[in-house]
This record gives C-alpha cells, sequence and structure tokens, in this order.
C-alpha cells in the first residue's frame, strides 16, 4: 500500500518531466527547419506548448538584403531574384543582380 502511495505522489512529476522532454523535442524538430534546433528545444522544454509555437515562430536562417528570401545552407545565388553571394566564414559578400 505504501508503494502504491508513493507512485501516485510521483505520477505528476514523472508526468511533467515526460511532457517536457516532449514538448522539448518537438521544438527542437521545428526550430531545426529554421536553423535554432536547440533554441527551439530548450523554448519547448521549459514553455510547454507555447514554447513550441515559439520554436516555430524562430528563424535563424540568413536572408538575401534585396528581397529578404530566407535560405538555408549557403547558396551561390539567390533563388528569388539572383543576387550572388560569396561567404566568408558565417558571414556573406553581396553583389547586385545581374539584369538578363
Amino acid at each position: 500500500m505504501e508503494r502504491l502511495l508513493a507512485l501516485i505522489a510521483i505520477a505528476p512529476i514523472l508526468f511533467w518531466l515526460i511532457a517536457a522532454l516532449v514538448f522539448g523535442v518537438i521544438g527542437y524538430r521545428l526550430g531545426g527547419q529554421k536553423e535554432a534546433a536547440w533554441e527551439g528545444f530548450f523554448y519547448g522544454l521549459l514553455f510547454g506548448p507555447v514554447g513550441v509555437v515559439f520554436a516555430g515562430l524562430l528563424d535563424r536562417r540568413n536572408g538575401c538584403p534585396e528581397c529578404g528570401e530566407r535560405f538555408n545552407g549557403r547558396p551561390n545565388r539567390c533563388g528569388a531574384c539572383g543576387t550572388k553571394f560569396q561567404w566568408n566564414g558565417n558571414t556573406a559578400v553581396f553583389s547586385a543582380p545581374e539584369n538578363n
């Protein structure tokens, strides 16, 4: 009987920990699509469903200075407006788009 009471006392804590991890993983996945995976994980872990919403709103991707198009990785050219990029580490050096 004492073991059952102990399990009943611990059950809400275990539920909260499992739910926090689940929301953290969901936040990680949503943030990872926009290069903010670990931030998304911590938002989901700490704030639950509200944190998952914030993780979906995070966007750490680079954007084109001409048209604002967001892109993953380090492309050589913007797919929307044609602006050329040259990368120096994590910093992009931009040149004017070519008009054909």
